[in-house]
């Protein structure tokens, strides 16, 4: 989750206890920006003809993603080498939940619409997290809260032909009919909400199709519905 510190350990171990390992995150991928990987840690040694070597190694891999990374999936790999030469490489998808955040010590509902921007506002995040949210300046640090619900966007249906009635051959002509599919701008209609917000809190969406594109290859979104704050009755 966004805003929540994630911690993977990573072990490598020699079961005869006869050579030296390393891990090392794959050069060609590297690590999700934010994402460290501690100091090796020597969890068991031996002493060998060439001094001590480690064969049962630790390292841990830490990320706390950022708001711009909501909704990717990165793929994480790393090697494991092993001072004979040999090497063993393992990965993993790690998928950034949409439509969460986890909120930082003395961090309010206040603090982060406002730093949202857009029309964003705190009681759509209240009225969504009754269960963990009492009053919008008392909040728990590192628990996921809900920004809004997730919507499931109507994807550009497949196209559709038929044949034109001028040419007769063996492979007639086509003439593609394309029906309109879900874009930021039409939801943020839909739900009254900003589509800058929309695109804010879905950067991925964002980066495809922008605010006036089909969003054909999203299969999620994240929609923080607009409410009405001021009321008279």
């Amino acid at each position: 989750n966004v805003g929540c510190l994630t911690e993977v350990v990573l072990e490598a171990t020699d079961a005869a206890a006869r050579f030296g390992l390393a891990i090392d995150p794959l050069a060609s991928l590297g690590l999700p920006a934010g994402a460290a990987i501690s100091s090796p840690e020597c969890v068991q040694s031996s002493v060998g003809a060439v001094g001590q070597f480690c064969w049962d190694l630790r390292r841990v891999l830490s990320w706390k993603p950022a708001r711009t990374q909501w909704g990717s999936k990165p793929l994480i790999c790393f090697i494991a080498s092993a001072s004979s030469g040999q090497t063993r490489m393992r990965c993993l998808r790690v998928a950034v939940q949409r439509c969460t955040y986890c909120f930082g010590h003395s961090e309010t509902l206040q603090d982060f619409t406002m730093s949202l921007g857009n029309g964003a506002s705190w009681l759509q995040i209240w009225s969504a997290n009754s269960g963990i949210v009492g009053m919008p300046d008392q909040i728990q640090p590192g628990v996921p809260a809900q920004l809004g619900a997730l919507y499931y966007p109507r994807a550009v249906r497949p196209t559709h032909f038929k044949n034109s009635p001028f040419i007769f051959i063996f492979i007639p002509a086509l003439t593609a009919i394309v029906e309109q599919s879900d874009t930021l701008r039409s939801l943020g209609s839909r739900f009254l909400v900003s589509p800058d917000l929309l695109a804010l809190v879905n950067p991925d969406a964002a980066v495809l199709a922008g605010v006036d594109g089909f969003l054909q290859d999203i299969t999620d979104l994240c929609i923080m519905p607009g409410v009405c704050e001021n009321v008279v009755s």
